[in-house]
C-alpha cells in the first residue's frame, strides 16, 4: 500500500502500518490494511461496524491528504541533493529476509510523474546550493522487471 504517503511492512504475522509524513506508525493486521485501502479506494465500508477503528485512524490524521509540492518549503533549511528511487514493490520472488513479502500483498510502482519530481527537487537543491552534482540512486524492495503499467522508464538529466 502507498496510498497517501502510507506503507505497509510485514512484522512476524502482522504489518508496521507507516505514515512517515504523518510520523506515525502501528501495528495492524490484514483486515485494518484492507479497511485502510479500501477507504482510500472509495469503497463502501461498514461504518457502523468500523466506528471504533475510524476513531482511532481519524484522530491521528491518518487519511488526512498530503501536499508534496509544498510539504518541504514547511521544512526550513531541508534542501536534499540525493534523492533515492523506489522503482517497485511487485515482486515474484519470496525472499526470507526481505521486507517486500512477493506476491502476497498488492504492490505499487514509482510513476514517471513522482520520479520526475523527486529528481527536480534534489537538481534545483543543487543549483540553487552551487552544488557540482547530486545524487540518485535506486533502491531494492521489487522486482523491476515486472514493471506493467508503463514499463521501464529512463530520464535524460543535463545541466
Amino acid at each position: 500500500m502507498n496510498k497517501n504517503n502510507t506503507y505497509t511492512i510485514p512484522y512476524r504475522d502482522k504489518f508496521i502500518i507507516y505514515q512517515p509524513l504523518n510520523k506515525f506508525a502501528f501495528i495492524g493486521n490484514s483486515a485494518m490494511i484492507k479497511l485502510i485501502d479500501d477507504i482510500f479506494d472509495n469503497k463502501e465500508i461498514d461504518e457502523q461496524k468500523n466506528k471504533n477503528v475510524l476513531t482511532f485512524l481519524n484522530s491521528y490524521g491518518v487519511f488526512n491528504h498530503y501536499n508534496t509540492d509544498t510539504l518541504f518549503q514547511k521544512v526550513t533549511g531541508y534542501s536534499p541533493t540525493v534523492g533515492v528511487l523506489c522503482m517497485t514493490s511487485a515482486c515474484n520472488f519470496r525472499c526470507s529476509y526481505c521486507f517486500a513479502n512477493g506476491g502476497q500483498t498488492k504492490f505499487s510502482e514509482l510513476s514517471l510523474e513522482t520520479g520526475k519530481k523527486a529528481i527536480d527537487i534534489v537538481y534545483n537543491n543543487s543549483v540553487s546550493l552551487k552544488k557540482q552534482q547530486f545524487v540518485i540512486s535506486y533502491h531494492g524492495g521489487g522486482e523491476p522487471s515486472l514493471l506493467i503499467s508503463a514499463g521501464f522508464w529512463a530520464i535524460t538529466i543535463t545541466r
